[in-house]
């Protein structure tokens, strides 16, 4: 990337991590390039689409969805793409996590503790080893910041990214942030004290039908 980041790779099929590479000064071509020569070696005798999934955070993030985008629609099949901007505030699950970062990255714990098998690699293990769960002011739960991490690693932890992305399970999260509004405004009229007495349940003037019934 431009500051001098590496560009990571990370390729998973089903819970095993097959590979994980990383490269600096990549152009956006070049970057097509990586991810076309590791679905060329690894796919094996699969016929299944591979699915690329692309931080299109930052300039840099933008940049290459763009071009990666670009490539698919020129050659179809060749790939199916998906962008995740962590920066957003959470769409799966709103009101348990704060960005769709800490989604993602809380998915990588799901995938773990169901299994997944990742190569040894130092970098990475030490980008793991930095990060912790905390609790946004908000209640809801984050992982450690990227710039906080950036600071004790004194690089980006770009390896552990391209890790959680390649986890993230890919859905219409636009689907499920509508599915999760619609829930809460259900639960807020459920309790919404203004509402008429009669749709709660409760009749306030049932009472004076008795007492005019005894005059």
């Amino acid at each position: 990337s431009g500051d001098g980041d590496e560009s990571a790779f990370v390729a998973r099929r089903g819970k095993k991590v097959l590979r994980i590479q990383a490269r600096r000064g990549l152009t956006e071509d070049a970057h097509i390039i990586e991810v076309l020569g590791l679905i060329a070696t690894l796919r094996g005798d699969s016929s299944d689409t591979a699915l690329v999934v692309v931080d299109r955070d930052g300039w840099v993030g933008a940049r290459v969805y763009a071009a990666l985008s670009a490539y698919r629609m020129t050659n179809d099949g060749a790939f199916q793409l998906y962008g995740v901007r962590g920066g957003e505030r959470a769409r799966r699950k709103p009101l348990t996590y704060d960005r769709v970062r800490d989604e993602v990255w809380f998915g990588l714990v799901d995938a773990m503790r169901d299994g997944l098998v990742i190569p040894e690699d130092l970098k990475l293990s030490r980008e793991l080893a930095e990060v912790r769960a905390e609790v946004h002011i908000s209640g809801r739960s984050k992982v450690t910041g990227k710039d906080e991490l950036r600071r004790a690693l004194g690089r980006s932890p770009d390896r552990a990214d391209a890790l959680c992305l390649s986890c993230v399970e890919v859905t219409d999260w636009d689907a499920d942030r509508r599915t999760n509004e619609a829930q809460q405004s259900q639960s807020m009229a459920q309790h919404d004290p203004y509402r008429s007495p009669q749709e709660r349940g409760i009749d306030p003037y049932s009472a004076m039908n008795a007492w005019g019934r005894r005059g």
